[in-house]
């Protein structure tokens, strides 16, 4: 024998009704009603479990999401519907397996596969397979992202991230921390040598450039070193055929100082110093001289006009 129950919002209107067994668990038919009036569930309990098809309705009344229980689990296709398309859940045993999105054209979008070890996503785009995504259930959370033939494009994770050329080969290593760039960042020519090096620093959800930059050519020589204090350029050199360009920088962005040394480390050529406001301060004409003359022998000549100290 089966009895009726019924629950109402405060203002009296009926909000759910269904039926008990002598033991007092659900049995048959359930229905539940949103404030307005309008059906919001319906469906059947089986010894207090939901054991049929299940519909849910917005408070419009129009259908949200339908798919079948089995011994309280859902199963097989559920399918949910809103105003960009609609979506394709697939159970086994109360466990998703599959997720398909769809387009309000009903073109397939993206299909996420879920697994024990790793989701893979699958991308559409006008129902033909555009690219796949693995992401991994590992501590740092690694994704990878290959184009539709399976060939490894990016990879990113907690800790580092990797992009790839289309042949292969590694073009972008980056150390993180979270979301945000922390330790090395490297770049890589098609040849496989490294192109570019540089290092951050994370400090209260802030990332900047910290210490040195290295720049190289595809033949493994040094073209071109930057130093960096919280993201300001502090330092730069440049390695030319037989001496080294040095350029020092205000904390404002403009040139302090430049000039070149050569292979012993003495000035030469055309030495300039400006002020902040970008103007010149003062410029001098160093000459090579034998070593066992005065090194630091000078011809100058000077401009100098008043200006801000570095």
């Amino acid at each position: 024998m089966l009895e009726k129950k019924e629950e109402r919002y405060e203002n009296g209107k009926l909000k759910a009704v269904w039926y008990e067994d002598e033991l007092g668990r659900k049995q048959n038919m359930f229905k539940s009603y949103h404030k307005n009036g309008m059906i919001e569930e319906i469906g059947h309990f089986k010894n207090n479990e939901k054991n049929s098809w299940f519909s849910y309705y917005n408070e419009n009344g129009k259908l949200r999401l339908e798919g079948q229980y089995l011994e309280g689990k859902k199963e097989g296709n559920w399918e949910e519907f809103n105003e960009a398309g609609s979506t394709i859940y697939k159970y086994s045993k109360g466990e998703l397996k599959v997720k398909e999105e769809y387009s309000k054209e009903d073109s397939l979008v993206e299909v996420i596969e879920y697994g024990k070890e790793k989701n893979i996503v699958k991308n559409y785009s006008s129902n033909k397979l555009d690219s796949i995504e693995e992401h991994f259930h590992d501590e740092v959370q690694t994704k990878k992202f290959y184009d539709k033939e399976w060939n490894l494009k990016r990879e990113i994770s907690k800790v580092e991230m990797k992009s790839y050329y289309d042949k292969g080969g590694l073009k972008l290593k980056i150390e993180m921390k979270g979301t945000l760039f922390s330790g090395s960042w490297e770049r890589y020519y098609p040849n496989g040598q490294l192109a570019e090096k540089h290092f951050y620093k994370e400090e209260n959800g802030i990332s900047f450039k910290e210490g040195k930059s290295t720049y190289y050519n595809e033949n493994r020589q040094k073209e071109k070193e930057e130093i960096y204090k919280k993201d300001k350029l502090v330092l730069e050199v440049k390695f030319l055929k037989e001496t080294q360009k040095h350029t020092l920088y205000y904390s404002n962005g403009q040139k302090y100082k430049e000039g070149e040394y050569n292979k012993d480390f003495e000035k030469v050529g055309i030495w300039k110093e400006y002020n902040k406001d970008g103007s010149l301060r003062k410029e001098e004409v160093y000459e090579k001289v034998e070593k066992e003359q005065a090194k630091n022998r000078v011809r100058s000549r000077s401009r100098c006009r008043s200006g801000n100290e570095r």
